[in-house]
């Protein structure tokens, strides 16, 4: 078992808070203004935090025959530095993945020239970058606070893009190998990988997007599938592999 949080060495300020708004884009500078509700307190802003746990059990079953298994288990999240979300650092994605990783394998000495192994192993891993892990949570707030005219920086506001990504690989693998003098020996496996890949990419929108008069105060989060749309990207495949 490990476990390591990191904090880095990059911080941000918070000035803004991600509902806040600014009006530095108005012509008239004398009404220029912005709420500025954050607590000004500093950020880490490039951190990291990682688990992992490793196990593994081996024993002889009978004489000739040896039995084992492990398990790896992986969780890991972290923030990447983002400039521009400087004095606005709630409103960046994160990214976050774990991995379980499975194998068993089993050798059986039939005799001391012949010997085989067989291995199964399944690898079940998770990848995601979003600000909220469901993409319709209710606080995600309308993109008129995401705001960076003028200086460059965000003032309000929330990244959009959503990601996740489940990959499963199941491995089946089996070599028979017979020594049959001291100068030659006869090898035979099999081999097949078995995938499953399932993809979401999605940007999240405004509901009531595209109305003739739309209300910055009036938003709920709307997610789209399917490939007929810019705004997302979803597949799902399961291609084979074999060989012997």
């Amino acid at each position: 078992l490990r476990s390591q949080n990191n904090n880095g060495h990059l911080n941000a300020y918070r000035i803004f808070n991600v509902d806040d708004v600014n009006f530095f884009w108005l012509n008239d500078s004398s009404l220029w203004h912005s709420t500025k509700s954050g607590d000004s307190s500093h950020v880490p802003m490039n951190t990291s935090n990682n688990l992992s746990v490793l196990g593994k059990l081996s024993f002889n079953v009978f004489r000739g025959i040896r039995f084992s298994a492990l398990y790896s288990y992986s969780d890991d999240s972290w923030f990447g530095y983002d400039h521009s979300f400087k004095y606005n650092p709630d409103g960046r994605a994160g990214s976050y993945k774990n991995t379980h990783y499975t194998a068993l394998q089993l050798n059986h000495m039939i005799t001391p020239k012949l010997f085989y192994e067989l291995k199964l192993s399944s690898v079940n891993n998770y990848s995601g970058v979003y600000l909220y892990k469901d993409p319709l949570d209710t606080n995600y707030i309308h993109d008129f606070h995401l705001n960076n005219y003028g200086s460059g920086f965000f003032t309000g506001g929330q990244q959009k893009d959503h990601t996740k990504r489940t990959m499963i690989d199941e491995t089946y693998k089996f070599d028979l190998t017979w020594q049959a003098n001291h100068s030659h020996s006869f090898k035979l496996g099999i081999l097949s990988i078995a995938h499953d890949i399932d993809n979401k990419w999605r940007q999240i929108r405004n509901k009531f997007e595209g109305e003739y008069v739309e209300d910055p105060l009036t938003y709920e989060p709307e997610v789209f599938g399917g490939d007929s749309t810019v705004y997302a990207d979803i597949y799902e495949v399961k291609p084979q592999e074999a060989a012997a």
